[in-house]
């Protein structure tokens, strides 16, 4: 199953998106020291399902994950539109949940 998002995910955020999700990473000391002439990928590690979730329920009460009969991942997010994808895919489910609350 994969764990994090690859850094072409990464850089699908816009600006806006990429300035929140550095602050929460600083915020919860996912960043060490910063050299603010160095980007965002410089200083993240890859973005783990763990780091996702917590971002997730960090934002919101409420957060739900639900597997279905057929192995299907549902991502659900007060506010937010219900992600999902088969078990290999809550990975990029969970991407899908955080990106759309990053660029709101």
């Amino acid at each position: 199953m994969k764990q994090h998002i690859t850094p072409e995910q990464l850089n699908e955020l816009s600006e806006k998106g990429r300035k929140k999700l550095w602050a929460w990473c600083k915020e919860k000391g996912y960043l060490g020291i910063i050299d603010h002439s160095r980007p965002l990928e410089y200083y993240m590690k890859p973005f783990s399902i763990g780091q996702m979730v917590e971002f997730l329920v960090d934002q919101f009460e409420g957060v739900k994950i639900e597997w279905t009969d057929s192995n299907a991942c549902i991502v659900k997010v007060p506010g937010v539109i219900g992600v999902g994808g088969n078990r290999e895919g809550l990975c990029d489910a969970l991407w899908e949940a955080v990106k759309e609350v990053l660029e709101k």
